[in-house]
Parts: C-alpha cells; sequence; structure tokens
C-alpha cells in the first residue's frame, strides 16, 4: 500500500502492467500471503469461537473483515486500485489495533 504512493508505481495505472515487472509480483504475492494469513486469522476466530454474538458486534471484528475485503473485491470484480483506494485506508486500522 505505501509504495503504491510511489510515482514510478503510481504511472502504471494498469495492473496487468504492474505484474507484469518482476518487482510488481513480488509485492503482489506479498499482499496475496498477508492478506491470506488476516483472512485465516478471522475465520479461525469464526470457528473457534463460543460465543460469536459477541464476536460479530466487536468493532475490532468489523476491522480486521474490512481490512481484507479490498483485497477480495478488487480481484473478484476486477476493479482498479485506483477506485478502492478509500476502502484500502482502513487496513490502516489493522496497523492501529495493534498499539
Amino acid at each position: 500500500m505505501i509504495i503504491e504512493t510511489l510515482p514510478a508505481v503510481k504511472k502504471n495505472i494498469d495492473d496487468s502492467a504492474i505484474l507484469a515487472s518482476r518487482e510488481g509480483r513480488i509485492l503482489f504475492y506479498a499482499e496475496l500471503c498477508t492478506t491470506s494469513f488476516f483472512t485465516l486469522d478471522v475465520l479461525l476466530r469464526f470457528a473457534t469461537t463460543q460465543h460469536p454474538c459477541r464476536l460479530v458486534t466487536s468493532v475490532m471484528t468489523w476491522i480486521d473483515i474490512m481490512s481484507v475485503l479490498p483485497f477480495y473485491i478488487q480481484h473478484t470484480l476486477k476493479i482498479s486500485k485506483n477506485n478502492i483506494s478509500g476502502l484500502r485506508v482502513i487496513r490502516l486500522a489493522r496497523v492501529f489495533r495493534m498499539f
């Protein structure tokens, strides 16, 4: 997300052009791995909770869900990163959650 603000990366608006470069593929797979990890975290919490109502009403759970949604929305609907940049800001909430 931070690297996408660099002018050299920002010029490549087309996602296929970014994936054509070696660095673009590395960044894509890094994002895929971290998003998969956080998705697995949320799914395991839902699978192992004894109080699902408490989990669903937790603000932190919704922050976690909203932090992985932009990735899935972008790749299932084939939307450009520029069109969902507002949703991607929600990922910052996950970072601040740690503090």
